[in-house]
């Protein structure tokens, strides 16, 4: 069946056609009317009564007749009619009247008194024939045949409570057995109702029932193991419709719908405790035929915490206009009033709409926030046999409509024209082949948790839900329409324990999680790059995945980096990366969109490379949040396996440099905990002339002599590079090394280079290490170099008892009486203000000294 209806975000899912209830019964029945014969007929005394009954007696009765001489014309016609009522009972068919749904098992409840089991496969958005069903079994309430009117599945409490023939009796719903002396059937009931402020949950400890019996209602607690009559209050007329919520009951009696208050009941003011609101439609004569007609069953619902719905029309007929009035318990009327075109047979609110079935078969859905035009679907099922079309709603324990779950999965590389790829590109037949390759929907996989519970809708031998479509469709429906905000409004919503009116920081389900990284994707294609970066940290979006974006980034990686087919995707998550393609074709599309048509190659050229400067920083930043996950030990909400890791330290590596982060790299490259291959670093420097980069990824392996090879170009301008320190950083690093030897042949290069730098490694060796200095040679350098250089160089040898030290003292004594010279005695404004200080600091000394000479005030 395919129903037309209006656009909504409701949806119908067939959950059984034909249910063989009239097999089953008679399955049934022909095992438990095999029933052991009595003595008497086991002794031949009494023979078995013939089994067409029917036919035997109305024989005799013939024969009677025309043996009399009696008419009977009236006999006749009596036996006529009860002749026709036993056709017609021979001949009924048995009709589901209610049902109720906890997770895969039907309970049906049928107009001849059974409750009939059958266990369904999960029922799917992805397909509309009906689920597999199996039965298991059947349960005759042997109450006279009468309809099963209720039935309410409790899983907390592991309870079936069934309302037939007046009697509420309670069944274990595990094993479909009347419950022992703790709860006695309730006998005189004529409606009953859940206190719908209890959640009907599978952890629920107990449940609240609203009992109506005769003139009474009575208030229990029904838990796992007793039913508790907590309250129980009489009202002056019969009631034919009652619903609870807290201390609230909204009722239907024969004069008029009224609120009671259960909490004045109990302190003992029962008359200010009912709050009347309407007359109920009264019995009406029909003025041509003379008939009193009487009016559809009063109905009464609840609408939300302290809210009630009632039923209300004008006249006593079914087809006539009806208003759904919705008040709070006080009586006040906060909510539009739905219009209905007739009398509805049944009516059930799911949060904030109303749905209601009719007579002709089809089923509205009403929003309640709207103040007119409340209705917003319509299901209509005249195009099907009357046997199919609902004649009554149930709401449902745990029943609902799934969605495959959005399993992140790998593309089978084996497949044809898939084996061996290693990226994507965005043509029509590559996108083909990675859809043929995504894998196929296997009965048994795994459906979504974030779904609505579903209502059944009754037909005589059909059932089907209607519920709103599972959260995940509604939301990637807002994300492919660019309403990211209220895309991530509804997941939060989603998550959210049923009945919960507070929004909590849940961990992210599955489904969730998909829908971020949807939103995080969409974002980039619209290049949105900050949002993109929010919900890449909020969804945990596999980091490799994203490097198949930029191809100059997959080529650097190599084999370190695992094929894309096989980076675990939810299918729809894959599609959309192959819709994107890479940095550069979004980049393109994206800046023709930012640009007007007058606009030059170099404009476009200058936008597409501002752009992927700041692409490169969002990536730069999703890594770095990746690997916080890691260092701070947060494996277990990281979306990838720890072979990821390297992956990241050195795309990192490539990024800080790209991006000119100079001090983040240094810090990368010496943490010890880091994981960078550093060939492929080392490599990728090497190519792009990154030479002091290059140094510092040698420098992290313990290499200090090929650091220093690079820096020796670097210091003589064979190589430049602009974030090399020069001399001061070539110095800082030779004077740190430990190794003598290094110290020494750095001296000895770097002499022929910078004599004052060589002379600063000089205070760093040895005695030992200027011991075995090769003193002509450095001396014959140095000598060019002036006195200074020489002195300090001589001083050193002699310090460190060189053999060759003693040939050079007459270098330093010459060097020493030259500075004397330069100091004192050659014509300048600063060789003359020496001498005056040296002359009048004698002249003071000796004040004080007569004896003083000048040979010992210089010696002092």
């Amino acid at each position: 069946m395919d129903p037309k209806f209006t656009n909504a975000e409701y949806i119908l899912r067939t959950l059984a056609v034909g249910l063989p209830v009239d097999d089953d019964l008679k399955r049934h029945n022909k095992d438990t009317d095999t029933r052991r014969q009595s003595l008497t007929q086991r002794l031949g005394l009494n023979s078995p009564p013939a089994k067409d009954k029917g036919k035997g007696k109305g024989k005799e009765r013939d024969t009677e007749t025309a043996g009399s001489g009696n008419s009977g014309g009236d006999d006749d016609e009596g036996d006529r009619s009860a002749a026709k009522k036993a056709l017609k009972k021979q001949h009924k068919v048995t009709r589901a009247e209610c049902v109720d749904v906890v997770d895969n098992n039907v309970y049906v409840g049928t107009n001849e008194g059974h409750i009939l089991h059958y266990a369904v496969s999960p029922v799917t958005v992805e397909t509309e024939e009906p689920p597999e069903q199996h039965f298991v079994c059947t349960i005759d309430m042997k109450l006279g045949k009468k309809r099963i009117e209720q039935l309410i599945a409790l899983p907390g409490q592991d309870k079936l409570v069934v309302l037939c023939a007046s009697t509420l009796s309670f069944y274990s719903l595990s094993e479909l057995r009347p419950v022992g002396s703790g709860m006695p059937p309730i006998r005189g009931v004529s409606c009953v109702a859940l206190d719908e402020r209890v959640p009907r949950s599978a952890d629920a400890e107990y449940a609240g029932l609203c009992v109506a019996c005769l003139r009474t209602v009575q208030i229990y607690r029904l838990s796992k193991t007793e039913l508790r009559l907590e309250q129980e209050f009489a009202v002056a007329s019969s009631i034919g419709s009652i619903s609870h919520y807290g201390n609230y009951v909204c009722l239907a009696d024969t004069e008029t719908y009224k609120i009671i208050d259960l909490h004045k009941v109990r302190r003992g003011a029962a008359d200010d405790a009912q709050l009347p609101l309407l007359p109920t439609q009264q019995p009406q004569k029909d003025p041509q035929s003379g008939k009193i007609i009487r009016p559809p069953r009063p109905s009464t619902l609840v609408v939300g915490p302290n809210e009630f719905m009632f039923l209300t029309a004008s006249g006593a007929e079914a087809d006539g206009d009806t208003l759904g009035v919705i008040v709070t318990a006080l009586g006040e009327a906060k909510r539009g009033t739905l219009q209905f075109t007739a009398y509805p047979k049944s009516i059930i609110y799911d949060d904030p709409f109303v749905l209601a079935s009719f007579a002709s078969g089809s089923v509205e859905v009403h929003d309640t926030r709207q103040p007119d035009k409340t209705l917003v679907k319509t299901f209509d099922f005249s195009d099907t046999t009357d046997s199919r079309q609902p004649r009554r709603l149930c709401t449902t324990a745990l029943a609902h409509i799934s969605t495959e779950l959005p399993v992140p999965e790998v593309i089978d590389t084996t497949i044809p024209d898939i084996a061996g790829l290693n990226a994507f590109v965005t043509d029509k037949a590559h996108r083909e082949i990675v859809s043929a390759a995504l894998p196929a929907s296997p009965a048994g996989k795994s459906l979504s948790r974030l779904s609505r519970t579903a209502i059944v809708a009754i037909g005589s031998d059909s059932l089907y839900y209607v519920a709103r479509e599972p959260p995940i469709i509604h939301i990637t429906r807002l994300i492919a329409d660019q309403r990211i905000e209220e895309a991530m409004v509804a997941v939060n919503a989603a998550q959210q324990p049923a009945g919960s009116k507070r929004i909590t920081n849940t961990p992210h389900t599955l489904e969730a999680q998909y829908c971020i990284q949807l939103a995080a994707m969409t974002c980039l294609k619209n290049m949105l790059f900050d949002d993109a970066l929010q919900y890449f940290r909020h969804g945990l979006i596999d980091p490799r995945a994203l490097l198949y974006l930029f191809p100059d980034i997959v080529e650097y990686l190599g084999q370190l980096l695992i094929p894309f087919a096989r980076i675990p995707l939810a299918s729809g998550l894959r599609l959309l990366f192959c819709d994107i393609g890479d940095a550069d074709t979004l980049l393109k599309s994206g800046s023709k969109q930012l640009l007007s048509d007058n606009s030059g190659e170099d404009q476009a050229a200058i936008l597409i490379s501002a752009l992927m400067a700041n692409l490169l920083e969002v990536l730069e930043r999703y890594l770095e949040f990746c690997r916080g996950l890691v260092r701070a030990g947060d494996l277990s909400d990281a979306p990838f396996a720890p072979d990821a890791v390297p992956v990241i330290d050195t795309t990192l590596v490539r990024l800080y440099a790209v991006n000119l982060q100079k001090d983040k790299l240094y810090a990368m490259l010496l943490d010890p905990s880091s994981a960078v291959v550093s060939d492929l670093a080392a490599d990728y420097f090497q190519k792009t002339e990154h030479y002091y980069y290059h140094s510092l990824v040698l420098k992290a392996q313990g290499d200090i002599r090929g650091v220093l090879e690079i820096w020796h170009r670097l210091l003589l301008g064979e190589q430049t590079d602009r974030w090399f320190g020069g001399m001061e950083e070539y110095l800082q690093l030779v004077q740190l090394t430990d190794s003598q030897s290094t110290v020494l042949a750095e001296f000895s290069w770097l002499v022929g280079v910078d004599v004052g730098a060589s002379l600063r490694l000089l205070a760093h060796l040895s005695d030992d290490s200027v011991a075995s200095i090769d003193a002509d040679s450095v001396f014959a350098a140095i000598e060019r170099q002036g006195d200074r250089p020489m002195r300090v160089f001589i001083e050193r040898l002699l310090s460190a008892k060189h053999l060759r030290a003693t040939r050079y003292m007459t270098y330093l004594v010459n060097a020493y009486v030259r500075q004397l010279r330069d100091y004192y005695m050659v014509d300048t404004s600063e060789a003359q203000s020496n001498r005056s200080a040296l002359e009048n600091g004698f002249k003071c000394a000796q004040a004080e000294n007569l004896r003083l000479r000048f040979r010992t005030y210089l010696e002092s």
